[in-house]
């Protein structure tokens, strides 16, 4: 079960830590798809605030299209669901067979047939049009960007295959230096991160028009599978970059394994305490900034898992939607 936490000390308002938990929670894998998240009340009630708060949280989260507000449902995380289906557009009554691409351009033809051009003219007018198209398409490109180098290259490929779109991999530290390089180029069409950097990203973005979309990781199912088939007395251990964030990775992973494991962490820095957590564990797990040095820490001695190893595929899809239409746009 999810544990939900608020800092009433912070400065944060809490309406948006409870949004930002709820991202990092869709962006770890612990809400998924269809899954269910408290109720207004029933979570208000969990963290001693106004439901209101709460109310206001959701409301967000809602119109970033991360989840959906039902009545008599209660919230459900959506992964974009609702955008996919409003980027298709409303149905009205039966629809009709979409043609095919070789149907269209025969029909352009046609027409351009019967206006009386010639064929050495259509297929002038068909080159120009490809060599255009191709020049301006090189042009546009995308920043990725998120804290560390293999996942940034390995994301990014990702991304550049999925879209047919340039992408330019770029560290979170270099971004603010990288966009006043890239100030007043029309070819950047926007920049992706994952949910663990969105908040930073608008914040170096500021008040630049620069559209930023959000790609969630989290762990493969054939990862989750190998993990969760260890028996219940293995011995597990977790390394990540930043301590503030192990006492919630612990509960995360509890929380995904469905199950309360017993579990060793560390951070990575803390070389010490790595390798006792290493000699002390029968399965590893690390984050993506530290998984290849854990790799090398733990130098095939016992399986070391990443564990955020893929990019949501409903995610990889509105966000391949949102650039193609940028793309398309003049």
């Amino acid at each position: 079960m999810i544990k939900w936490f608020i800092d009433k000390k912070s400065r944060m308002p809490l309406f948006l830590q409870i949004k930002d938990l709820t991202k990092y929670f869709i962006s770890t894998g612990a809400i998924r798809d269809g899954d269910r998240l408290p109720g207004v009340v029933e979570l208000a009630d969990e963290l001693k605030i106004n439901f209101e708060t709460v109310r206001k949280a959701y409301k967000e989260l809602e119109r970033e299209q991360l989840v959906a507000m039902r009545p008599g449902r209660g919230t459900v995380a959506t992964l974009h669901k609702d955008a996919l289906g409003k980027l298709k557009g409303p149905s009205q009554g039966k629809p009709e067979a979409p043609l095919r691409p070789e149907a269209l351009i025969q029909r352009d033809v046609v027409g351009l047939l019967q206006e009386g051009r010639t064929v050495e003219e259509i297929r002038a007018l068909v080159e120009s049009i490809l060599s255009g198209v191709a020049i301006d398409r090189s042009r546009k490109y995308v920043i990725f960007t998120e804290c560390n180098l293999p996942q940034i290259r390995e994301i990014s490929q990702t991304l550049a295959q999925a879209a047919g779109i340039r992408v330019k991999p770029v560290l979170v530290s270099d971004l603010r230096e990288e966009l006043v390089a890239a100030a007043g180029e029309a070819e950047l069409l926007g920049i992706v991160t994952t949910g663990f950097h969105v908040n930073e990203v608008a914040d170096i973005v500021g008040d630049l028009a620069i559209e930023v979309n959000t790609l969630i990781t989290n762990m493969s199912p054939d990862t989750l599978a190998k993990i969760s088939s260890y028996d219940k007395s293995s011995r597990f251990g977790f390394i990540s970059r930043d301590q503030e964030s192990v006492p919630l990775y612990r509960e995360l992973l509890r929380s995904v394994f469905g199950r309360k494991i017993n579990i060793r962490t560390s951070v990575y820095s803390d070389t010490e305490k790595a390798r006792a957590v290493l000699e002390a564990s029968d399965v590893l797990l690390a984050t993506p900034p530290v998984f290849e040095d854990v790799k090398k820490l733990a130098a095939g001695r016992i399986p070391v898992f990443c564990t955020f190893d893929r990019v949501d595929p409903q995610s990889l899809k509105l966000v391949k939607a949102a650039l193609l239409k940028k793309l398309s746009c003049p």
